[in-house]
């Protein structure tokens, strides 16, 4: 889809992908989601916006893959810093989709029963072993003004840059099975040898 304006290829734009993908499911056709991407030039206000934006509609419209992640400008660069802003919101879109469990365990009336209303919920045994259930960032902050003023007062970017060289410096890709390895290597000599 054009911005008839200035001519450039929208990656963010609503009815772009969600349109694309209402036709794929109509016709029965997967559909992956130009997903976590932005028209934005670096990772700014706006890039954070449409990345959260296009995760979360291409996700309620039933997209079955996350694609593009971290596209700025259009789809003409990449960055990685966008890229771990945007694992951060596919990891709390994921959390947003699932399905709500209502049952004993999770009503804890039980609880409600023997804690009742002035009580101390936070001690409970139930409460220190479903607390893990809930979704907690990794990026985005949640500390109170103080505190993060203590840890150094650091933007989303500025976290998100620390975090992207900390994978780039630490991260070990799992190999590739022996099998794999080996027919790729066959493919690659038969090309070589072409």
């Amino acid at each position: 889809m054009l911005d008839m304006r200035v001519s450039v290829d929208c990656y963010a734009d609503p009815t772009n992908r969600v349109m694309l993908v209402e036709l794929a499911h109509r016709y029965g056709m997967p559909i992956f989601g130009l997903t976590g991407c932005s028209d934005s030039k670096v990772p700014d206000h706006q890039a954070a916006a449409e990345a959260a934006l296009s995760i979360m509609l291409e996700t309620l419209a039933g997209a079955q893959m996350a694609h593009d992640v971290g596209y700025l400008d259009s789809g003409m660069t990449n960055s990685i810093e966008q890229v771990v802003i945007c694992d951060e919101l596919i990891a709390y879109t994921k959390h947003f989709m699932k399905e709500l469990e209502v049952s004993d365990e999770t009503l804890a009336l039980d609880v409600i029963d023997k804690i009742g209303p002035d009580g101390n919920f936070m001690a409970t045994s139930h409460t220190q072993h479903h607390y893990r259930d809930d979704w907690y960032p990794q990026l985005f902050e949640r500390r109170n003004f103080d505190a993060w003023e203590k840890a150094g007062s650091k933007t989303m970017r500025q976290r998100a840059n620390e975090k992207a060289l900390k994978i780039l410096e630490q991260h070990r890709p799992e190999a590739l099975p022996v099998p794999v390895q080996q027919n790729l290597n066959r493919i690659v000599a038969r090309v070589d040898s072409e």
